[in-house]
This record gives structure tokens, C-alpha cells and sequence, in this order.
């Protein structure tokens, strides 16, 4: 009898509500919610149209383009015709100072002798022949010049050649100084300079001023 009380007893000490509470939540269990995706709007791969242009736009692409190269092109004459101008001014002041000067005081040998006319004059006929190449490969250049032709070439092939403006800068002080030295202890020479300055060629400038 005591086995059968103790059964009793538990079967009345259970809580039903706590049976129908576990039941409830197996017959619905809850999830967590879901989250809502968002559909990306599809994508046409059909392809894009091109949108008419107006025939008058271009036009004027096609007006600006021109006119832009025609800009460029005066640009380039504009510039190839000074470098050929200055380059003939330089090659005229360096024929009258060879001229008037330095092949007269070496045709007379009383005035100064070659070591002194090499101190003040140093390489400069050497530079004016230089000069007078590359100013007739430009003119020959002009002559026949179009939208493709260039100059580079030119400097290019007489390259070697400019290395003699170095040894005229680096030895341009000392022929000053050999200038005032023998302006002031040889009459003859400034005799001569006084006649030569003279030359209307010369324009205002004497032998110091074109070295």
C-alpha cells in the first residue's frame, strides 16, 4: 500500500498547466524572424541607345578642330621665322666684327701681333663659320618648308660643333682684359679702333660691345 500512495501522490503533485504550458510551446515553437530581402530591380542588357547628335554641333567640333590646328600652325611658322631672323642678325654682327676689325689688324702686323689678336679675339671666326652653315641649312629649310618639315636635324648634325661656345665663354674675361690692357698701352691700336668705329656697318657699336 505505501508503493501505491507514493504513485498517487506524484500523479496529483503534477502541474498541468506547466504540461499544457510545454505542449503550447511545442505545437508552436517560435522563430526568429525573418529579414526581408530586397529584390534588386533587374538590369536590362539590351543595348543602350545612342542619342542623335545634332549635325550642327558637329560641324562646329569639326570647325573648332581646324581652326585649333591652323592656330598651331601659324604658331610654328611664327617661330621657325624668328630663330632663322636672329640667327641672321648674329651672323651679320659677327661678319662686321671680322671685317672691320679682326682681318684688318691681321693684315697689318705693326699694330698687333697674333698672340694678342688670339687673346682679345679668340675663337670668334671659328664660331662666325659655324654660323654661317647652320644659317644656310635653315634658309635652304624655309625655302621648302610644309606642315611636316623640322630644324632638329639640323642642330643635330653640327652638334659637335657648339663645344666652341664653351672655350669663347670661358676665356670671354680674360679677352677683356687683354682688350683694356692693350687699349691703354698701345696708341697704334687705339688709333685703329678710333678710325674703324667710324664704319657706318658697325651701327653705334664699337669692338668691346660686338665681343
Amino acid at each position: 500500500m505505501p508503493n501505491k500512495l507514493k504513485k498517487l501522490v506524484a500523479i496529483f503533485e503534477r502541474t498541468p498547466s506547466s504540461d499544457a504550458s510545454k505542449s503550447f510551446k511545442r505545437k508552436h515553437k517560435t522563430e526568429p524572424p525573418k529579414e526581408e530581402i530586397e529584390e534588386e530591380p533587374e538590369v536590362s542588357l539590351s543595348p543602350i541607345k545612342k542619342q542623335k547628335t545634332d549635325p550642327k554641333f558637329n560641324i562646329l567640333q569639326s570647325e573648332s578642330r581646324i581652326s585649333l590646328n591652323s592656330i598651331n600652325e601659324k604658331i610654328r611658322d611664327c617661330c621657325i621665322r624668328e630663330l632663322l631672323t636672329s640667327e641672321t642678325t648674329y651672323v651679320e654682327f659677327l661678319d662686321v666684327l671680322f671685317r672691320v676689325f679682326l682681318q684688318p689688324l691681321r693684315s697689318n702686323g705693326d699694330i698687333l701681333n697674333a698672340e694678342e689678336i688670339t687673346a682679345v679675339f679668340s675663337n670668334i671666326e671659328m664660331i662666325l663659320n659655324f654660323n654661317r652653315v647652320l644659317l644656310s641649312e635653315l634658309k635652304e629649310r624655309i625655302q621648302k618648308w610644309t606642315s611636316n618639315s623640322c630644324v632638329g636635324d639640323i642642330f643635330l648634325k653640327l652638334v659637335q660643333f657648339l663645344k666652341m661656345y664653351n672655350h669663347y665663354a670661358s676665356t670671354h674675361n680674360g679677352a677683356s682684359r687683354a682688350y683694356q690692357e692693350l687699349l691703354r698701352t698701345r696708341p697704334k691700336f687705339r688709333e685703329f679702333l678710333k678710325k674703324a668705329t667710324q664704319d657706318p656697318k658697325l651701327k653705334g657699336l664699337d669692338l668691346n660691345g660686338l665681343l
